[in-house]
């Protein structure tokens, strides 16, 4: 008689009758924590001395600078990268820094993008209003103070990094519903949800095995399909 292969006995002993979970841990796989990526800020000059001190300011803070001396240059750029703020100076040539914001909120990848702009001097109210509707979040004067434009990057990316993690935990979230809703579908035993009256809230396909469909039980007692000795337990 053949003799029986017990290689993996040590690694997954034959597990005792009830339910089981087998971890990652388990498998002697590790968990890889999530860590956020590294935010980009997209910077918008045709001065390269602009440029090279938005860049010595942004050192500041943990970012990836990403320079554009043109608003084409900088669309080119969104492309490619996904920015959590964009600094433009209003008076750039051929595409203005209002043009250039237009543009960023017709794409769907940048229409949520937060914009500082960049001026020489407050223009007129129409100018600031047409700035803040485009998605203008602040405007700095040059020149600037580098401590407060600093604070204000710095509470615009905070802004950017809780919304992407709160829009990555609903994905998450959503993930794992539809998963568990395929789980409660599929199983072959009867699921079921009822209310404090007793009453059928919810039933899986499995039900039919009774000869029932989910949506005649729905709204009815539990005792419609249980054994007196179940209806007891759920009645305590």
């Amino acid at each position: 008689m053949a003799q029986k292969d017990n290689r993996n006995q040590d690694v997954f002993p034959a597990p005792e009758v009830g339910a089981h979970i087998l971890t990652a841990k388990s498998c002697g796989l590790a968990s890889t924590p999530f860590r956020p990526l590294r935010q980009k800020v997209l910077i918008v000059d045709d001065h390269r001395e602009n440029l090279v001190a938005l860049r010595q300011v942004l050192s500041a803070v943990d970012v990836e600078v990403i320079e554009a001396g043109s608003g084409n240059q900088a669309l080119t750029m969104t492309l490619s990268h996904d920015f959590s703020l964009a600094i433009l100076d209003v008076r750039i040539p051929g595409m203005n820094g209002y043009e250039l914001a237009e543009f960023l909120r017709g794409d769907p990848k940048t229409k949520n993008l937060p914009v500082i702009f960049m001026t020489a001097a407050y223009g007129e109210e129409e100018d600031l209003f047409k700035g803040y509707e485009l998605g203008a979040v602040e405007y700095i004067v040059k020149p600037y103070k580098p401590a407060v434009l600093l604070a204000k990057v710095r509470v615009f990316l905070e802004l950017q990094r809780t919304q992407k993690e709160l829009a990555r935990r609903i994905m998450e979230l959503s993930a794992s519903e539809e998963r568990y809703r395929t789980l409660v579908t599929t199983i072959p035993d009867i699921v079921y949800r009822i209310d404090t009256e007793g009453r059928f809230t919810f039933l899986n396909d499995a039900v039919k095995l009774l000869g029932y469909s989910s949506e005649e039980l729905i709204g009815l007692p539990f005792a419609t399909i249980a054994l007196p000795a179940e209806v007891e337990k759920v009645s305590r």
